[in-house]
């Protein structure tokens, strides 16, 4: 059971942005794609003429990862507050 709450407690964190910026792009966003995206593909060697169910449900869920990460890392730019001259 703790686990479970350690996993639900890790993905509340990544939502609301509260593990910083850094960690969300590169580990969430930048190799969380890579992985939904090419790790399927490299298991569903058979590309042919017509799409399986299978390559179908492998494109909505990637289509949600991208929704849910680009969520995180939205939110985790606006996490913290920064002065107006933070960029220069």
């Amino acid at each position: 059971m703790a686990a479970l709450q350690g996993i639900v407690s890790f993905f509340f964190y990544m939502w609301t942005g509260q593990l910083g910026l850094p960690f969300t792009y590169w580990i969430v966003g930048l190799l969380g794609n890579f992985t939904v995206f090419l790790l399927p593909l490299a298991l569903f060697d058979d590309l042919g003429q017509e799409m399986n169910r299978a390559q179908i449900y492998h494109l909505v869920v990637c289509a949600l990862y991208y929704l849910f990460s680009s969520i995180c890392v939205a939110r985790a730019i606006g996490y913290r507050k920064r002065p107006k001259t933070w960029p220069f």
